[in-house]
């Protein structure tokens, strides 16, 4: 099976968390270029700039997050939604990829929130990243300077993201999706929070 110019692929890395279910990290790509991609080559493709992107944060991550996959998915507009087609691969193993902090844990919502801006006001795509122990938290309880310039790298490789596909003459590149239309938006510039997020939609003044 094969991805081609046009294909929107939708990479869901998960990751496993001793005092939660789940960490999951969604990046939407569109495919550009010309041809046609072989889908173990565009898991290959995927498995390499995973395994760079998480470079920027593992070292401030807990050793007691591990990788579990990323499943990677086509995607189809129906009528006013995206939904998954097919799965084009997974992958299993994030070479490398280790975290490095052995101190407490933060509370297990606590997110750095990178923001991905658009052409277009109000269509901004959203990463939380998660995981994080005590030593990523500043004296007045926000995100660190370390780990703040950490999450701009990582933001600045997702807006600028163009994966080589091998074989081929396909690039890939993150996009946000419009749920409404079935358009998408490349990332122009990003913007990293410096305090801690929820993916509850609370934090502190807001909710609970």
């Amino acid at each position: 099976m094969t991805a081609k110019v046009g294909d929107i692929l939708q990479v869901v890395a998960e990751f496993s968390h001793p005092n939660s279910s789940a960490i999951q990290n969604k990046f939407n790509f569109y495919v550009g270029g010309a041809g046609e991609a072989e889908n173990e080559d565009i898991v290959e493709a995927v498995t390499t700039w995973l395994e760079l992107l998480y470079e920027n944060l593992d070292d401030l991550m807990s050793t007691g997050i591990l990788f579990v996959k990323a499943g990677i998915h086509s995607l189809v507009f129906l009528v006013d939604h995206w939904e998954l087609l097919e799965q084009l691969g997974v992958v299993e193993i994030l070479t490398g990829f280790a975290g490095a902090a052995d101190d407490a844990f933060l509370p297990p919502s606590s997110s750095l929130v990178v923001n991905l801006m658009t052409n277009v006001p109000g269509h901004v795509g959203r990463i939380y990243f998660g995981g994080f122990t005590e030593g990523a938290n500043d004296t007045d309880g926000t995100p660190s300077a370390t780990l703040v310039t950490a999450g701009a790298n990582a933001g600045q490789m997702m807006s600028s993201a163009e994966v080589e596909v091998a074989n081929s003459d396909l690039t890939i590149r993150m996009v946000i999706l419009d749920t409404d239309q079935a358009i998408h938006r490349y990332f122009l510039s990003t913007l990293t929070r410096n305090r801690w997020y929820s993916q509850r939609r609370r934090r502190v003044d807001v909710g609970i």
